[in-house]
């Protein structure tokens, strides 16, 4: 993505939290509601800094991003990645600091064939 075009975000930094790891309890198939399985998340952040003044209390706390994942993947269980990036990305864009974020889930057991199997958002506020 040119994000660096898009002059909403030109001025903000892009903050990156990557292969987050976690097991969840995701899946739409019979076979995936019995146990959970892992997922790994990558999360982009974009952050208006204009006031931050090199001062962490003014700063994006990265810690949101993960207490983020782990409040949406300790409830039910979930059907589709789809809902639960989703999810991810409304509840980080409600940090006022926050302009848009990239969500992406990856069930790496997903298929014996293929790497990972997984879903990728991008949202901005307008």
């Amino acid at each position: 993505m040119t994000w660096y075009l898009d002059p909403q975000l030109r001025n903000c930094r892009r903050i990156l939290l990557k292969n987050i790891r976690r097991n969840v309890r995701i899946g739409a198939y019979d076979h995936e509601k019995s146990a959970p399985q892992p997922v790994v998340f990558n999360v982009e952040v974009f952050v208006d800094t204009h006031d931050e003044d090199d001062r962490l209390d003014n700063a994006y706390n990265y810690d949101t991003v993960i207490r983020t994942i782990d409040h949406h993947v300790a409830g039910q269980h979930i059907a589709l990645q789809e809902t639960l990036v989703e999810a991810i990305a409304q509840e980080l864009l409600q940090n006022p600091r926050v302009v848009a974020v990239v969500v992406r889930s990856e069930k790496t057991k997903a298929y014996e064939t293929a790497e990972s199997a997984g879903v990728e958002i991008f949202r901005k506020k307008n």
